[in-house]
């Protein structure tokens, strides 16, 4: 088991133990999953270790937006839309969540408020 945070749209991320199983994390955002490029957000990449995933089709199947992902300021940001896992990552391994890592993502959504 792990420590998730899971972030549906216009509710707060809320912390979540799972497995990791690949059907759990499809599960969580309702079909196929893509991973969301955290390193490249002008907020989420500076909490190391950390990865997300959503439905690769959310956007297509009318998925409510969530929150946007990138530069806001450079103008180079996408709405990612339907549910959002966040976990840790090792690797080439997706791992539990420590507590420094939930706090600063659960503050990356209130500044996005």
């Amino acid at each position: 088991m792990i420590t998730v945070l899971v972030k549906n749209p216009g509710k707060p991320a809320r912390v979540r133990e799972i497995d990791e199983k690949l059907s759990t994390l499809q599960e969580l955002v309702g079909g196929y999953i893509e991973a969301l490029p955290t390193d490249y957000d002008v907020l989420l990449s500076h909490i190391p270790g950390i990865c997300a995933f959503c439905n690769e089709e959310g956007k297509l199947n009318g998925m409510p937006a969530n929150f946007t992902i990138g530069n806001i300021f450079n103008g180079c940001y996408d709405v990612v839309c339907g549910p959002v896992v966040f976990a840790g990552r090792s690797d080439e391994d997706i791992v539990s969540l420590t507590d420094d890592q939930i706090a600063r993502i659960k503050n990356f959504f209130k500044v996005m408020a």
